[in-house]
């Protein structure tokens, strides 16, 4: 569940010219210690770290900026992406705003 101000804090890096997306991340903290919610919770933190290495946005709070997103062509893009934000940073990077 985001807080209050997620999404201004989200959206507040867009007002710089040279950024072109923001992302945040998940952090799942189990409530309760059943199997499913142990597995989550390691899932995420493997997860983390390889979205870090590879510098790749999460797409579960992501903004882009639509002139980004039409200058890049990411509607065409996407539609044969694996997945949204695993190839945004590097799209972002080749055209200088990531």
């Amino acid at each position: 569940m985001p807080h209050r101000s997620w999404l201004g804090e989200l959206t507040a890096p867009l007002a710089d010219e040279h950024i072109g997306a923001a992302t945040g991340n998940r952090w799942y903290m189990p409530e309760a210690g059943s199997w499913g919610a142990i597995v989550r919770y390691l899932w995420n933190a493997a997860a983390i770290v390889q979205m870090y290495w590879y510098e790749i946005p999460w797409g579960g709070t992501l903004a882009v900026k639509r002139k980004v997103i039409d200058e890049l062509g990411l509607l065409d893009r996407w539609r044969n992406a694996f997945c949204e934000d695993t190839m945004l940073r590097r799209q972002l990077g080749k055209h200088g705003c990531g």
